[in-house]
């Protein structure tokens, strides 16, 4: 997550709505998410069903100090 911010103003990921993110945030990160139900297929042998829904979070990650820069810039 680190790097991706360094390179990026605004990052989109998807997590387990079980994960805790917060141990890989960094503090200057302002974080929105959004629960959704995620669709998964079969993909092996051993899976029993077809397709299997879970629960995610998705994530707008954005570094603070970045946007305060940006509408200095403005």
């Amino acid at each position: 997550m680190e790097r991706a911010l360094d390179v990026a103003n605004v990052v989109y990921s998807i997590h387990n709505a079980r994960s805790d993110l917060s141990a890989f945030l960094p503090e200057c990160v302002s974080v929105e998410c959004y629960s959704a139900v995620f669709p998964l297929k079969r993909r092996f042998w051993f899976h029993k069903k077809e397709k299997k829904e879970i629960m995610v979070k998705i994530c707008r990650m954005t570094r603070r100090n970045r946007e305060a820069k940006q509408r200095e810039e403005a």
